[in-house]
């Protein structure tokens, strides 16, 4: 399959407005500087910015799996509503295809754990099969009904 590269320099008119928004989220905090942005296999990639990086991966499930998953989500411009910006426009996207789920994959860091808790997003229960082999109740991915 091809990328498909969606930036400033194409047309990304034929794109639906919520990730038309979400590429103006990334590029306004960028300041402007796009570096990498394209779709690829229900992945949509956006990167940018110069000294500091502005990175956002997302995963689009399929019509099986009705998930869309946050892999990594870094803005340079931190404690400005970027990332509950991200998160509306993607519960938005999210409700119009009939999505169920969104996850925010590995959150490692205390501080997006607090804004997972803040928004509602609940902790991934570990199955119970696998919690005494893990010794682990929960993952590290933080989950929201859509």
């Amino acid at each position: 399959m091809a990328i498909k590269f969606v930036d400033y320099k194409e047309n990304i008119d034929n794109e639906p407005l919520e990730l038309k928004k979400i590429f103006e989220l990334m590029k306004e905090d960028a300041d402007g500087q796009i570096n990498v942005a394209y779709f690829r296999h229900r992945k949509l990639v956006i990167e940018g910015g110069s000294d500091k990086k502005s990175e956002l991966e997302i995963y689009f499930g399929s019509d099986r799996i009705k998930k869309i998953t946050i892999n990594v989500v870094k803005f340079i411009k931190r404690r400005q509503g970027n990332c509950t910006r991200l998160i509306d426009l993607l519960l938005e996207y999210g409700r119009k295809k009939g999505y169920e789920t969104l996850e925010i994959q590995s959150v490692q860091s205390d501080e997006m754990e607090a804004f997972a808790k803040k928004n509602n997003f609940e902790q991934e229960a570990v199955h119970p099969a696998l919690q005494a082999f893990y010794d682990e109740e929960h993952t590290d991915n933080w989950l929201k009904k859509i």
